[in-house]
């Protein structure tokens, strides 16, 4: 099977790693540069990542203006808000998912939660629940004396015992498996890149650090000074390795590390050969296929069904809407699919709101 082809010229080195994406780097370069190279992802992003979007745009917006009545929060909502659907309704990927009202799993609640956590940040700009911090900086950019690594902090605490850097998240915090009450592993890593950064900017350590939700609740995140600084240097080389290899014009398949875990929400799946040679036909990996078609019918509701023949087993989909996946009014022998849902039998699939159809070679 042949994944669809990216323009290999689209790997340009990197400028600088953030502490946010460092740990994504790490288990997969390739998603990575062509993130940061600008590269348009291949598949729909989440309601739930676009709601996201526009709760983290208000609490910026909260650092710098007052946002405390109701109007004043509405109304900076709906102004991000529009801004993020718009952007969404140019994309042909994304447009039937506006609004992000009916889309967006837990709007109103999620809603309910950013305004009261804006309200707070207003507030001095500093967590309501943490009234007794002397003060507070925001939205505040630190980079490494070599410009290899940088990233902007959301909010600084200045307390009595030190100083206290804080990430907002409006999303799943902890692991969802094993039951513990720590921030997932590349918030910690992202956090203690922070602190050396402020480190190496300010000569001083942070006393704090936590990720805070959008229940306002703080997690904190154990830290040395050593460990900080050994990752400052694992970002910086990483970087490195990967531009001397950019440069070298290596295959754009040997940056990739695929796994069911990397590979589950990555945009860039369609055009990834290695994900195609790695995938497995399990529940742990994304519901895709791709191979040939040998069925395509038009049923009584408008939809479509295509019966896909792949690694020898006819694989049949049905709700297809045709003004979403043009690639279908076409006359093409071979189809991919990502993003599918398994249906009532086996080998038998189903459009989801994510799904997304290229042809293939």
């Amino acid at each position: 099977m042949t994944a669809m082809v990216m323009d290999p010229s689209h790997l340009q080195p990197l400028k600088r790693i953030s502490p946010s994406r460092f740990t994504a780097l790490r288990n997969c370069a390739l998603k990575e540069i062509w993130a940061a190279n600008r590269v348009p992802g291949l598949l729909p992003a989440s309601p739930a990542a676009k709601l996201g979007i526009v709760c983290h745009k208000l609490f910026e917006i909260a650092t710098n203006r007052p946002l405390q009545t109701e109007d004043e929060l509405l109304t900076a909502w709906n102004e991000i808000c529009s801004e993020v659907e718009n952007g969404m309704r140019a994309n042909p990927l994304e447009s039937h998912l506006v609004p992000l009202a009916k889309h967006a799993g837990n709007y109103g609640v999620k809603q309910r939660m950013a305004f009261s956590f804006a309200r707070s940040i207003s507030q001095n700009s500093k967590p309501a629940a943490a009234p007794s911090r002397a003060g507070s900086k925001t939205e505040q950019w630190f980079e490494s004396v070599d410009g290899k690594v940088g990233g902007q902090i959301d909010i600084i605490h200045s307390t009595g015992q030190g100083v206290e850097i804080s990430d907002y998240k409006s999303g799943a915090i902890v692991e969802k498996e094993g039951g513990s009450e720590q921030p997932k592993e590349e918030y910690q890593v992202q956090l203690r890149l922070y602190a050396g950064l402020y480190y190496s900017v300010k000569n001083e350590w942070p006393a704090k650090l936590n990720v805070i939700g959008l229940d306002q609740r703080h997690y904190d995140v154990p830290f040395d000074s050593q460990e900080c600084k050994q990752l400052l240097e694992d970002a910086a080389s990483l970087r490195d390795e990967i531009n001397s290899r950019i440069k070298r014009r290596d295959p754009p398949d040997s940056f990739a590390n695929p796994s069911a875990k990397t590979c589950f929400y990555c945009a860039y799946r369609p055009a990834c050969k290695s994900y195609w040679d790695a995938r497995e036909d399990t529940d742990d990996w994304p519901v895709d296929i791709s191979g040939a078609v040998i069925q395509k019918k038009v049923l009584g509701n408008g939809l479509i069904r295509v019966v896909i023949e792949s690694k020898g087993k006819h694989l049949a989909v049905r709700g297809l809407s045709p003004e979403r996946h043009l690639v279908l009014n076409e006359d093409r022998k071979n189809l991919m699919l990502c993003n599918l849902a398994h249906d009532t039998a086996k080998d038998y699939f189903i459009q989801t709101a994510l799904t997304a159809g290229y042809k293939t070679e």
